[in-house]
This record gives structure tokens, C-alpha cells and sequence, in this order.
């Protein structure tokens, strides 16, 4: 026999009895819970108000406006040391003096150096990320390097090419400018002064010029383009203003904002035939058109060189004969010392 108590029927009617775990009073309701906070801490401000100014609505909801208007006027912090004594901020929005880091006890020409070593001496390729909403870079110590090519091995089959100093040099050049505010101060400039920028897409060219800070376009002293032919003298892209329907090369763009940095003192312009003989366009000065835009850089007054490397047998334009522009075969190219082998294309 067994007792009722201890029956299958008793301990499922029992199961059903229990209150679900954890109880009713122990849930959390986050809607519920959010209003409740906002309506608490209301009340709060509400009391707080009521109690310097009693009875005055009108007065409260004036601080509050000046409160805003007092916050939306009020400069944001600098990046850089030098633009913090412009907003004169508080001493508790200054910087320190930091001394108590041993990089910072060392002479100013001695961390230039570091920062130089970090940062600089370097071919930086600059690409684009996320569909072209964000840019990336990688950094080589070649002088001249494509960073990518393909090259015909043996006269019959593509072998892809990337530079052997990528592994070593793979990395970002924010990081130590992330640190603190001083060395961002004193590292930033460097980073663009004694870096090459080298790019292959004119979008990114016209975006790596506009998303940089106007105040730091003067740092920028060195800068290679790598053109694919066949993409540049495609069907130019249509924009429309107004009613007006004008054809423009996404080129002409590009070295529009190219000629925004001041301080430019030298320029490599290097043309690359397509990957497949069949697709080689005719070779006429016509098809240099794109580099038009390209004589903005005659009004640039620092500039000393500007190189232009093309395929034998393009005859280009006068303008490209005067200074400070230079005319030079693409086998002219000395793009990475000790290797014999010349890139088929730059992609």
C-alpha cells in the first residue's frame, strides 16, 4: 500500500501548487523599473527646485534652460596642449605635468626620436574598410612600394605579390597617440611629416584628405598614387546639380583634394596597364585626360617633384613637360630595391 501522501497523483497535484520561481515579488520588470527611476529621480529635482524657489515654476525652468545654454557654450576639450590655452579652461580640464613618467624626464629631442621610430620612416598604404565608410592602413619600410601586385610567373599563370615587410610592420599608428594628450601634442605632426602616403582608389585618395583635420593637412609632405589604366579611362561617373547632368572622373576629383595640402613637397603619379593584354586601351595622349586635374599642383609652393610614370609609347601632354613635373617610364621605377621583377598590375 502506499500512502496517499506519497502517491504520483499527490506530488503532481503538489507540483502544480508551487509558485513559480522567483516569486511575483522578486521579478523584475525593466519598463516598469525605468519609470519608476526617472519618476524618482524627477521628483528629486523637482523638491530640490521648489526649495530654493518656492512657488516659482517659472524661475526653475529658466535655470535649466541657462544650465543648457551654459553647457552647449562651452568649448570642448582640445586633443592637443596648444589648443587647450586657447579655450581657457578650468585647472581641472588642464593637463598634467606628467613628470612622474620616465619618457617624459627625457630631454624633448630624445622623444622626438622615439616618436620618429614609432611612427615615422615608413610607406604607409592607405585602404578602405567597411565598404568604404572607413579607412585602414599598413605600414613597409620600402621607399617606393605598391604594397600589392601580380606579377606572370613562368608567361602563363597570376602570382600575387604583398610585401614581405607587412608581417613585420602589420599594425596601427594610433595607438601611441591614444596614450595621453602630451603625446598626441608632440607625435602628431611627426606621424604626418615623416610618413609616405600611398593610395590606389581616388575615392580613398579624396576621402583620406577630407576625413583628416584641416589643421594637420600642412604635415603632409609625401604622397604616391598607383592609377590602373583601364579604370581610369572607363566611362566617367555622372553628376547631377540642379537640372545640369556633367560627366566627371572620379580622378579629377581626387587631385582636387589632393591639391589642398599646402605643404606637399613630393608627388608619384604611377600608371599600370591592366592585368590581361586584350584589355591594354590604345595608347594616346587622349587617354591621359584624366590626369588634368593634376596641373592644380603647379600653385602648390613647396612642391619639388612631381613624377609621373608612364607606359611606353604615351605621349603626354605639354603641360606635364614643365616644372615641377617630371616624365618617367614605368620601367624607370625603382619600387623596391634588389628586386628584379616589375609589378603586371597594382591592385
Amino acid at each position: 500500500m502506499v500512502r496517499l501522501d506519497q502517491s504520483i497523483e499527490s506530488q503532481i497535484a503538489y507540483n502544480r501548487r508551487r509558485s513559480i520561481w522567483p516569486p511575483q515579488d522578486l521579478q523584475i520588470d525593466s519598463s516598469k523599473l525605468a519609470k519608476k527611476t526617472t519618476r524618482f529621480i524627477s521628483n528629486i529635482l523637482h523638491r530640490g527646485t521648489n526649495k530654493k524657489n518656492p512657488g516659482s515654476d517659472k524661475n526653475a525652468s529658466n535655470s535649466t534652460e541657462s544650465t543648457r545654454e551654459a553647457l552647449r557654450l562651452k568649448p570642448r576639450r582640445a586633443l592637443t596642449i596648444q589648443e587647450e590655452q586657447q579655450f581657457e579652461l578650468q585647472d581641472s580640464g588642464s593637463s598634467q605635468s606628467q613628470s612622474q613618467s620616465p619618457l617624459f624626464r627625457l630631454p624633448r629631442n630624445i622623444r622626438q626620436r622615439i616618436y620618429e621610430h614609432v611612427l615615422g620612416n615608413s610607406n604607409v598604404h592607405v585602404i578602405s574598410t567597411h565598404g568604404g565608410q572607413r579607412l585602414s592602413h599598413k605600414r613597409c619600410k620600402c621607399a617606393t612600394c605598391p604594397g600589392f601586385a601580380f606579377f606572370i610567373e613562368r608567361g602563363k599563370w597570376k602570382r600575387e605579390w604583398m610585401c614581405e615587410d607587412f608581417r613585420l610592420e602589420i599594425g596601427s599608428l594610433t595607438p601611441l597617440l591614444q596614450t595621453c594628450r602630451k603625446i598626441y601634442s608632440e607625435a602628431v605632426g611627426l606621424m604626418y611629416r615623416s610618413n609616405t602616403f600611398s593610395l590606389k582608389n581616388p575615392k580613398v585618395l579624396k576621402n583620406f584628405v577630407d576625413w583628416i583635420p584641416e589643421k594637420r593637412w600642412g604635415g603632409i609632405m609625401a604622397v604616391h598614387v598607383d592609377v590602373d589604366l583601364q579604370g581610369a579611362i572607363a566611362q566617367p561617373q555622372s553628376t547631377t546639380a540642379g537640372n545640369v547632368v556633367t560627366n566627371t572622373n572620379p580622378w579629377d576629383t581626387a587631385f582636387v583634394a589632393l591639391a589642398k595640402l599646402p605643404n606637399l613637397q613630393t608627388i608619384e603619379i604611377r600608371i599600370h596597364p591592366p592585368t590581361s593584354e586584350s584589355q591594354t586601351p590604345a595608347l594616346s595622349p587622349q587617354n591621359l585626360s584624366f590626369l588634368s586635374g593634376a596641373k592644380q599642383f603647379q600653385q602648390l609652393k613647396n612642391l619639388e617633384s612631381c613624377r609621373f610614370y608612364l607606359l611606353e609609347g604615351v605621349e603626354p601632354e605639354e603641360w606635364m613637360r614643365e616644372a615641377p613635373f617630371e616624365i618617367k617610364t614605368l620601367k624607370e621605377w625603382e619600387w623596391k630595391p634588389g628586386f628584379t621583377r616589375r609589378p603586371l598590375m597594382v591592385f
